[in-house]
């Protein structure tokens, strides 16, 4: 488990993603009281480890009309909506997904950059 940590806050760090990802909740040492109805709704699934809300953002800015293909070959998940396809993802292949997001929104940024220059 220590050595996935890590990993992971390698991943973290790297891509400077720490605001990208939801927390864990088996590491958060969260109790297994039952969530008033309100907060449980608004809770995101246990399995998703990518702000969504922000993702949805990345890729509207991106314009990346072909991440399905790019997910279901890179990660070997199937779906229709990339909704549908990061439940269908582990962690590190989540953390791996939203850097490659960054880093492309990164690279738009710079030519937008050197387009104004």
């Amino acid at each position: 488990m220590a050595k996935k940590r890590a990993l992971v806050d390698a991943a973290l760090s790297a891509g400077r993603l720490s605001d990208v990802f939801t927390q864990d909740l088996d590491e958060t040492g969260a109790t297994d009281k039952p969530e008033p109805a309100s907060l449980a709704a608004e809770a995101p699934a246990a399995n998703i480890f990518i702000e969504m809300g922000w993702l949805k953002e990345a890729l509207d800015i991106l314009e990346w009309v072909d991440v399905l293909k790019y997910l279901r070959e890179k990660y070997n998940v199937k779906g229709s909506r990339v909704s549908e396809l990061i439940p269908k993802m582990n962690q590190v292949q989540q953390l791996d997904f939203a850097a490659e997001v960054r880093r492309r929104i990164d690279t738009l940024e710079e030519v937008k950059e050197d387009a104004q220059e």
